[in-house]
């Protein structure tokens, strides 16, 4: 029990921090509201768009499809 509550409730910081300082300032971080627009980004930079078909399981949260609907590129789904 002690074990799963170090994980679920883990003791509060000695003082309030945030990601970007314990990276540093010049770390490539890019910080979204939601993860689908953090796909969005990494399927633009994959290359996806008109034309570029993205591939998602068959058995996939339809919200997640607007990340490549976004970027008008096809979706093409594989089996499970």
């Amino acid at each position: 029990m002690s074990l799963a509550m170090s994980v679920y409730a883990p003791a509060p910081a000695a003082a309030p921090w945030t990601l970007a300082e314990v990276l540093g300032t010049a770390s490539p971080l890019r910080f979204f509201s939601l993860g689908r627009w953090a796909l969005r980004e990494a399927l633009r930079l994959a290359g996806a768009g008109p034309g570029r078909p993205v591939l998602f399981p068959e058995f996939f949260c339809r919200e997640v499809l607007a990340s490549a609907a976004v970027l008008d590129a096809p979706v093409a789904f594989y089996p499970v």
